[in-house]
């Protein structure tokens, strides 16, 4: 629950949250409908311990491929949701019918993040980057609720280590923390890229797990993350003050990246918590 001093919602009058619109809607019900079958959505009492005056930022497992459309479906009808999602997808040369399906559901629904195809045609992220967050925070200027992905995209069925990336837009935005963890029902992986042809066939159940809200303790100074990076990018020397601070910096996120993991974490079965799976007492 966040906690407000002097905050009482009956004394506010405050606009109602709408919801995503209806063109990424339907996309998203129709990629759901064939790839998953029952979907079972827990935790949705949480959605009203938000301050309607709050911005969110959504953020969810990624131990499939389906979890971001599973959790878009879970919450689309009660947030208006932009998705952040791999920069390949935004490029017909490299992905078209994954960017057909983007220009079909809208793609000013979505926001980019650095990806690169390597060798083998695998997608892999590039070095974090303070400018892909700018678009983000103007939709959240707009009233929009961002939802990302906690970590990387799943390679062994189970959560991976936690990126920067929510816990920065955070940090840049003071938005409340939504996490949310989805569980395909399947013992092997399962999704629109892995075993696409038996997802379709066999459509697993799955279930999405709202968690409550929460808010990260501010990082003092986290604006000279941003500065630092820009100067590396711009072929400058750091000094050894810069160095410093960007190893601290990066620290501390880190530890909030992991708060926002153990969250998620909470949220899926015990065996898909992968490094986040918490010690049995001796």
């Amino acid at each position: 629950m966040i906690e407000r001093p002097g905050y009482n919602p009956e004394q506010e009058q405050l606009q109602e949250r709408k919801g995503s619109p209806k063109r990424l809607m339907l996309a998203i019900e129709t990629l759901v409908k064939t790839t998953s079958r029952n979907v079972e959505v827990q935790g949705r009492e949480h959605l009203a311990e938000i301050p309607k005056d709050r911005k969110v930022i959504v953020v969810t497992s990624h131990i499939s491929d389906i979890d971001i459309p599973l959790s878009v479906k879970a919450l689309g009808y009660d947030l208006d949701i932009v998705i952040v999602n791999e920069s390949p997808h935004h490029s017909f040369r490299q992905e078209w019918n994954t960017y057909l399906g983007l220009v079909a559901a809208g793609k000013k629904n979505f926001i980019p993040l650095d990806f690169r195809k390597n060798e083998k045609g695998e997608k892999e992220p590039l070095s974090f980057n303070p400018d892909n967050f700018k678009p983000m925070e103007e939709v959240m200027d707009q009233g929009k609720a961002v939802l990302m992905a906690a970590h990387n995209p799943s390679h062994n069925w189970r959560l991976e280590e936690g990126g920067y990336g929510p816990a920065y837009l955070a940090e840049l935005t003071d938005a409340v923390i939504l996490p949310v963890g989805v569980n395909v029902k399947s013992e092997k992986p399962m999704g629109m890229y892995e075993n696409q042809m038996a997802t379709m066939k066999s459509k697993p159940d799955a279930s999405v797990t709202i968690g409550e809200p929460f808010e990260l303790t501010k990082i003092e100074g986290s604006e000279d993350l941003a500065s630092i990076i820009g100067k590396m990018h711009a072929g400058e020397r750091l000094t050894r003050e810069q160095i410093n601070r960007l190893t601290e910096l990066r620290k501390k996120l880190k530890e909030q990246s992991d708060k926002i993991m153990q969250r998620v974490a909470d949220l899926v079965p015990e065996e898909k918590r992968g490094i986040y799976k918490k010690e049995e007492p001796l």
